[in-house]
């Protein structure tokens, strides 16, 4: 227990402080200096051009911007000087420059035009005078007025020049205006006048004076102008008073009216103050940026307030502005860091900072500030506030426990060293508290931290602990050096002895529906965890904003995650969980380095280390245009190309870079882009890259095609570029077509001489067959003619003889004899004859003379004989070899049946199938077996050995008393 003394100088110990100021707050904005690449921390203007780029004239040159990078210009690249007063595109795409020297450039095409290149700017320089104004007529003509009484007019390659001057050195401006009829009309000082030609037709006299520094051109050609304490506009030479300025507002340099009717003012030293216009009139004004030094204002296309200051760069006020505001020390909080957040029942935020101090933001956006300990050292940090069942919300620091009643301190501090975070069971409704060697719990009075909590081992061992929670059931779970704990109040379970992931440092614990736990950790993002078992991991590389978490805020289906890079918006649908956004500084957040999130439903609370940013919770966004994307640079290897006239890529180049850009002003970090090669035959491929490469890309003609969107549109209509990556010249249409032509001739070449060669061996042949079949038939003639008669004589001779003397017997068989051998050796000499004579070289006549000799052998013998021949028979050419040596097969089988068969009937049948010639030779004699058959005859030697000469097959088919069959094939193909 607490001795009442030292409760008493406790309670002292805090101080109270009530600030009451109502709108607390500030606005975000988005800010770009000379770190983010603007060429100068003073800038003089802005200005939007049609593709929707940024542009912004600076004392050291000019820059734009797509978004996301700066492009600085200067002298190098073309500019006539580098101070660039004012920036103004024409209806030809022209970007004007208006200089402190006096000389004009513009950028056409990519190139820059000035006086040193450009004989119409060159002309057109105004010495010793600073521009001041830029006007273009419905003629397209440029009129450029200058401080001291000069204007000029460039109308294609003419320049005009007009002095106005009545020796007054007191006229100052120059400011061309039209009316409805298109007459010019020029306004200096206290004067109007018209022009006709080169000379002024008219002059009125004015009670306005039109101050070189409070006149500006509206967006729809207007005249916007301040004098004697009021803002005029004039249109159609007709003014009407707008605003009256109050005293306060003084040292006014510039003024502007957005899209919107709405009038802002830039000041020196004062900020910038926006009138809002609403019911035709004009309200109250507000203050932006106060303290600075307001050179121009300007609104783009996505409705983006740009703001622009001497020595402190680009402000961008974004066009949701009012959907998110912040608190700093400016507005009221007594630091910047912000250690804890929590929201009480009353609906107040409690913010925890450092040297012991707490700031609450009240539900009418009041602020409180409180300090616990004013005596503790300025490291004292507020590092976790949890607001109990009661209402209580309980502080914990680096060296103790506060609690705090009605924004009224509880007389209780608690003293204890390096606290963590708070909890309370909902089943006992015992509070515990985190420090490092553990978990104290409270003492039902509330006036003691207790020892660690026991667990069911009795162990009550110190070890360094991260956090801890409770789920609904009133287990306790715990994160320290071991990692994950669970403790049911009977059984103690380390999940992070059995599994490395839960073994990590935790960071937050917290309950989510279905019994599922939510992790934090530090540096391996979330983990989801339920039944004992890691159902889904989530870190950067599924989309979270950072690995590094510190808290973890649940919503009914949503989770937010602070993270050391930004904040992650995460959904549970389908029984997973997927990061629907991240925000950072570039969507309104102070930091990136966020330290908690509240979300109440209406707002978003988020504690940074550069204070408190508050977001509308905006569910229905709706959906703005598509952006405009476009193709800026394609590079390769050695070479950058002019996009707009991109030559044929040689195919050496191995690299091939092609940079892109979404202009726009809203999320640049978030524009996705999807792009494709070839066209229709490609698979979209997305990214958030601002280029692609492509590497050794085939010969051949491409398309790419790219398209954008922005975190809340639609995908852009597709833009293409297309390329030609030309090929080596052995690959070239002219070289195959070349080389195609060679082939083709040398083809020719070789096939006609070999064709020729062919030819003249084919007559070479020709001429030897011809001179065979001649000879051929010359042998046969002379056998026929020479031999046969002489054989004809030699028998006749011999039956003379036998006929006309009476000769012994001896003698008469003799000549018998002779008579029988010149006949044998005239049918062999009339077979060799057929065989030679060329006319017969046929299947036909071979199976013709075949079937009339099987005839005409058995003529006169016992044996009766049958052929049987094929229905068709082809005109195949046949050699004489083979015609013979076919013909010897089949004279030998019948001389064989005739001499031993003892046959009384043979039969001959012939058969042609597929080119194959097949003779069979039956006959009904004595018949053998077929063991006994032996090739040691001559007979049925030469039988075969005629069959291997033909490349043939021969089969003998025989038994005893049953006859025999000789079976012969071979083919008629020519060999």
């Amino acid at each position: 227990m607490i001795e009442d003394k030292k409760i008493i100088l406790i309670f002292f110990c805090f101080s109270l402080i009530f600030l009451n100021e109502a709108n607390a707050q500030s606005y975000s904005y988005r800010h770009y200096s000379v770190e983010d690449g603007v060429n100068s921390s003073t800038v003089y203007c802005a200005m939007q051009d049609s593709k929707g780029f940024m542009w912004f004239g600076t004392e050291t040159g000019a820059c734009r911007f797509d978004g996301k990078t700066f492009i600085q210009f200067t002298m190098h690249d073309g500019l006539s000087d580098n101070e660039i007063f004012q920036i103004h595109e024409d209806s030809k795409g022209r970007i004007w420059f208006l200089t402190f020297n006096g000389k004009i450039s513009f950028l056409e095409n990519g190139i820059f035009h000035n006086p040193d290149n450009d004989t119409v700017l060159k002309k057109a320089i105004a010495y010793s005078n600073n521009l001041l104004s830029f006007y273009e007529d419905h003629n397209g003509a440029i009129w450029i007025g200058t401080v001291f009484n000069g204007l000029m007019k460039i109308d294609g390659p003419t320049v005009s020049h007009y002095d106005l001057s009545e020796n007054t050195t007191d006229e100052k401006g120059m400011y061309v205006q039209e009316d409805s009829l298109n007459n010019i009309w020029v306004m200096k000082s206290l004067k109007i006048y018209k022009l006709d030609g080169n000379v002024h037709a008219e002059t009125r006299k004015t009670q306005f004076l039109f101050d070189n520094r409070n006149c500006v051109y509206t967006q729809d050609r207007n005249f916007l102008f301040l004098d004697s304490g009021a803002i005029y506009l004039m249109a159609n030479l007709k003014t009407r008073k707008l605003i009256s300025i109050s005293d306060s507002i003084k040292r006014i340099d510039f003024m502007f009216m957005d899209p919107f009717k709405n009038v802002w003012i830039g000041t020196q030293g004062l900020g910038c103050y926006k009138y809002y216009f609403s019911d035709s009139t004009y309200k109250k004004p507000e203050i932006f940026l106060p303290g600075k030094i307001i050179l121009w204002i300007f609104t783009d296309n996505e409705n983006n307030t740009w703001i622009t200051t001497a020595n402190e760069g680009i402000y961008m006020l974004p066009a949701d502005y009012k959907n998110h505001f912040s608190y700093t020390i400016n507005d009221g909080l007594s630091e910047t860091q912000i250690n804890s957040i929590a929201k009480d029942a009353s609906g107040n935020i409690w913010l925890g900072l450092s040297r012991g101090r707490i700031n609450v933001i009240t539900k009418n956006n009041g602020l409180k500030s409180f300090s616990v300990d004013q005596k503790a050292s300025h490291y004292n940090r507020i590092v976790n506030i949890y607001i109990d069942k009661h209402n209580t919300v309980w502080c914990a620091t680096d060296f103790g426990l506060y609690p705090y009643k009605n924004f009224q301190p509880e007389p209780s501090f608690l003293e204890a060293t390096a606290l963590k975070n708070i909890a309370q069971n909902p089943v006992t409704d015992e509070i515990s508290i985190t420090y490092y060697g553990g978990i104290f719990y409270l003492s039902e009075d509330g006036t003691k931290l207790q020892g660690s909590i026991v667990y069911n081992d009795g162990s009550v061992k110190l070890q360094r602990t991260f956090t801890h929670a409770y789920d609904h059931y009133g287990n306790l779970w715990i994160g320290n050096i071991e990692g994950l704990n669970f403790y049911s109040g009977k059984q103690l379970i380390k999940y992070g002895a059995d599994n490395a992931l839960l073994k990590i440092r935790i960071t937050d614990i917290k309950e989510f529906k279905n019994d599922i736990m939510i992790i934090s950790t530090y540096g391996h993002g979330i983990i989801f965890f339920s039944k004992g078992k890691i159902i889904q991991q989530v870190s950067t590389q599924q989309g979270l904003a950072g690995d590094i978490c510190r808290k973890i805020f649940t919503r009914d289906s949503l989770v937010w995650i602070a993270t050391s890079t930004g904040l992650s918006k995460i959904i549970y649908e389908n029984n997973f969980f997927t990061v629907k956004e991240n925000l950072n500084s570039n969507n309104g957040l102070l930091s990136d380095n966020v330290r908690g999130v509240i979300d109440d439903g209406e707002k978003i609370y988020v504690a940074t280390e550069k204070g408190l940013s508050v977001l509308n919770n905006n569910s229905n966004i709706e959906k703005t245009a598509s952006p405009i994307v476009y193709i800026t640079k394609l590079t390769t290897d050695n070479n950058l190309f002019n996009i707009t006239n991109i030559p044929d890529i040689s195919y050496k180049n191995q690299r091939l870079v092609i940079d892109f850009v979404a202009v726009t002003f809203k999320n640049p970090e978030e524009v996705k882009y999807q792009y494709r090669l070839n066209g229709n035959s490609g698979k979209w491929t997305e990214t958030k890259n601002n280029l692609v490469e492509f590497s050794s890309l085939s010969p051949g003609k491409y398309i790419f095609e790219l398209t954008a969107k922005k975190i809340d549109s639609d995908w852009s209509k597709p833009i293409q570029l297309s390329l030609v990556i030309t090929p080596p010249f052995w690959k070239t249409l002219w070289f195959e077509l070349l080389i195609a032509n060679f082939c083709i001739l040398s083809l020719y070449w070789i096939i006609r001489n070999v064709t020729t060669h062919k030819l003249r061996q084919q007559l070479v042949l020709a001429k030897q067959k011809q001179a065979i079949e001649a000879e051929r038939n010359r042998i046969a003639s002379d056998m026929h003619d020479d031999l046969g008669s002489d054989l004809s004589k030699i028998t006749i001779v011999s039956e003379v003889i036998k006929e006309s003397e009476k000769l012994n017997v001896e003698i008469s068989s003799n000549l018998n004899k002779i008579s029988r051998y010149a006949i044998d050796l005239r049918e062999k000499m009339d077979d060799i004859i057929w065989a030679l004579n060329p006319t017969h070289d046929t299947l036909g006549d071979l199976i013709s003379y075949v079937h009339q000799y099987t005839l005409n052998y058995f003529e006169g013998s016992n044996i009766t004989c049958t052929v049987t021949l094929p229905e068709i028979i082809p005109e195949t050419p046949v050699s004489a070899t083979m015609r013979r040596n076919i013909f010897l097969i089949v004279k030998e089988s019948l001389h064989n049946i005739y001499k031993h068969a003892h046959a009384s009937h043979a039969h001959i049948k012939i058969k042609i199938a597929n080119s194959e010639l097949a003779i069979f030779i039956e006959d009904n004699g004595e018949g053998f077996e077929e063991n006994q058959l032996s090739y040691g005859g001559n007979g049925l030697n030469n039988i075969r050995k005629r069959t291997m000469e033909t490349g043939g097959k021969l089969g003998i088919i025989s038994s005893k008393g049953h006859g025999c069959t000789v079976q012969f094939s071979c083919s008629l193909r020519k060999r």
